[in-house]
């Protein structure tokens, strides 16, 4: 891509942008919030008309003669998928171009090989597209996929809760399939991107360094400075689940000993609960074997001091890490999302206990919880794939209406 190719998308990422969190909005107040030139912002507002994603109409502001254009955001057409693909299933969500969830679907993960999750997949896709808005026009699909993910190639390397999951080309497949363009995302980052958009009190925070961590069966993370997401030299950085929080503590799943994972995931719960108990310690909770992870916060809300005692370990550990990236990077910001943060209640207090001891005063991280549910993943995920497809999008309508004017 040219240099003026790049600046021209940019051009159109950032209005589209501007339209889609402040429409309806005047194309002045587009140029000074953006920063562009008032031949930029009336080029690419005019492009986004005919491509059909933007509508303007005039605005009643007492003015005397012609009133002022406002531009706003089609929403009645254009469609983005999103799908968080996890452990537990199946996640579904249709947003329009303003980033509203329009349409959603669930579905339970009944097994974990490779043919059944695949399936269950394409299932999901084919009832959203061809039934749920059958007619509408949709833009593209993003995945968001736990476990190790290669962004640019669109495969899921691997995930630990499939079995035979390994080097899974999913945007092949489904692109192959379905013939609608498909991207594929670490799900953190999906999170991260639905926290930007979607949660107000994240938001007013108005911050450009941020750090989410998604605390479920297992931990992930996603960084942003400057507002860039940050993805590592190969684009697994983030495994904050697998630092060690304990020296020679309990095996982690990865291998080593100590990690976080094992003391603060809902796998982990698990494992340090049976680890407790063949040790002897006591516990309310009768017919303990299969015993899951809503069983220990039922009991631990109930007073069970055993439960009680692992939510407040996992506090103590998770504090632990927060405060070593507290050191190390220095966010505006550590959002805490998943399953275990609606527990909070059992651990928050012993978590900002331990980060206060452990880092100097001066540092004034903000230490949020998450106030999205649980179709986050799949709303990032689907906000993101319309960002990186808008500006050729936009081109190829236009491209596309010319030729029709050309032959009518």
């Amino acid at each position: 891509m040219t240099g003026n190719e790049n600046k021209n998308k940019n051009s159109v990422e950032r209005v589209f942008s501007e339209i889609q969190t402040q429409g309806p909005i005047m194309r002045r107040e587009i140029q000074n919030n953006t920063g562009l030139s008032w031949g930029a912002v009336s080029t690419v507002t005019s492009n986004l008309i005919k491509a059909g994603l933007v509508f303007e109409s005039e605005t009643d502001m007492g003015t005397v003669g012609r009133r002022p254009q406002e531009v706003d955001i089609n929403v009645n057409d254009h469609f983005f998928l999103g799908i968080d693909l996890n452990f537990t299933g199946l996640i579904a969500v249709a947003i329009d171009l303003k980033g509203n969830v329009i349409k959603s679907r669930v579905s339970a993960m009944l097994k974990n090989n490779y043919e059944y999750v695949l399936d269950s997949l394409f299932q999901m896709l084919d009832y959203m597209i061809n039934r749920e808005l059958a007619g509408y026009h949709f833009l593209g699909v993003g995945i968001a996929v736990q476990g190790v993910v290669d962004r640019k190639n669109g495969i899921s390397c691997y995930c630990p809760y499939f079995a035979n999951w390994d080097n899974v080309p999913l945007k092949s497949l489904v692109e192959e399939k379905f013939n609608i363009q498909t991207f594929i995302y670490h799900d953190p980052v999906c999170v991260l991107q639905a926290e930007r958009y979607f949660d107000e009190p994240v938001r007013a925070l108005d911050s450009g360094n941020v750090i989410v961590i998604r605390f479920d069966k297992g931990i992930g993370m996603s960084m942003m400075f400057n507002s860039e997401i940050y993805e590592g030299a190969t684009g697994i950085a983030g495994e904050i689940g697998h630092s060690i929080v304990k020296l020679e503590g309990a095996l982690c799943s990865c291998g080593k000993r100590g990690c976080l994972e094992s003391y603060a995931s809902m796998n982990g719960l698990v494992q340090r609960f049976y680890e407790a108990v063949n040790e002897g310690e006591k516990t309310c909770i009768e017919g303990i074997y299969n015993c899951s992870y809503e069983t220990l916060a039922s009991y631990a809300s109930k007073g069970d001091p055993l439960c009680l005692e692992l939510f407040a370990n996992a506090g103590r550990y998770i504090g632990y890490a927060l405060a070593n990236l507290i050191g190390m990077l220095e966010p505006d910001v550590i959002i805490l999302y998943g399953k275990i943060i609606e527990q909070s209640d059992l651990f928050e207090k012993e978590m900002r206990r331990v980060v206060k001891e452990n880092i100097w005063p001066v540092y004034k991280t903000k230490i949020v919880l998450s106030q999205l549910g649980g179709d986050a993943p799949a709303a990032g995920a689907a906000h993101m794939g319309l960002k990186e497809i808008v500006n050729d999008f936009v081109m190829k309508e236009i491209e596309r209406k010319l030729l029709q004017n050309e032959v009518s």
